[in-house]
């Protein structure tokens, strides 16, 4: 049993021959909003809203890839990434018990009381074929005891121009009882990503799923040769880890 940090790690493969690279993008922006507001709370009916983002783009990636990225990132399900950050920038987090009076775009930030900001980032990592996304948000919603954030992992293999599902790799409706075994009543995510030796997979939990905010994020480090004793691999996992060679090395 490990429980780690979550880390943004890269994935590899070895079936580089067959794959098309990835062109990528880099795009950000920002943008600052004095709100005025009806408010239930006392003295607050004015206050600032940032929002910005930094991500690595994908320009020639499948529709699927698209999607899912956008989803984690803006919440969005277009594929048009300048029309979903628009979308995002534009939207402001408010409370339900307020009334927007008016929103201003600023140049910078004058105000000074209780502020709402929103970040997204995302990076990616690449071996060979296999490609890992590591999407992260953090936001905190005025008057709110403390901010959030979460990290989630998107595996694209450019070789057969797919993502690459927990499923794909075992079957998940065997796989908590596995999990158990590391991990007493651990529910089972999908949330995952494959380390760079290819000798783990690790699954990743957010705040409050298995552990109290002060905890952060968690994680789950499924050594494969472990995995394999315990639960059947699927073929396309023994081709990605290499059937025979993790057993060999771990054993």
């Amino acid at each position: 049993m490990y429980i780690l940090a979550a880390l943004a790690v890269l994935v590899g493969c070895n079936r580089a021959e067959t794959s098309e690279s990835l062109e990528f993008e880099s795009i950000a922006d920002s943008s600052i909003s004095i709100c005025r507001v009806n408010s239930s709370f006392p003295r607050c009916d004015t206050f600032a809203v940032e929002r910005k983002y930094d991500i690595c783009w994908p320009q020639n990636a499948s529709d699927e890839l698209k999607r899912e990225l956008i989803r984690l990132m803006f919440d969005d399900s277009t594929t048009d990434i300048h029309a979903a950050s628009e979308r995002f920038l534009d939207n402001l987090m408010l409370f339900d018990d307020d009334t927007l009076i008016r929103a201003i775009r600023v140049d910078k930030l004058t105000y000074d009381g209780w502020t709402s900001y929103e970040n997204v980032s995302s990076e990616c990592r690449q071996d060979s074929n296999l490609y890992c996304f590591t999407v992260s948000n953090e936001n905190y919603m005025r008057y709110a005891a403390h901010g959030m954030h979460s990290t989630c992992y998107v595996t694209y293999d450019a070789a057969l121009h797919k993502i690459v599902r927990l499923n794909d790799l075992v079957d998940t409706s065997k796989l908590s009882p596995v999990i158990t075994r590391a991990i007493e009543d651990l529910p089972v995510t999908g949330n995952f990503f494959i380390d760079s030796s290819r000798s783990c997979i690790v699954l990743v939990y957010p705040l409050y799923d298995i552990a109290c905010y002060a905890s952060g994020i968690q994680s789950v480090v499924l050594p494969v040769f472990w995995l394999s004793k315990h639960i059947e691999l699927t073929p396309y996992a023994k081709e990605l880890f290499g059937e025979g060679s993790y057993l060999k090395t771990n054993n």
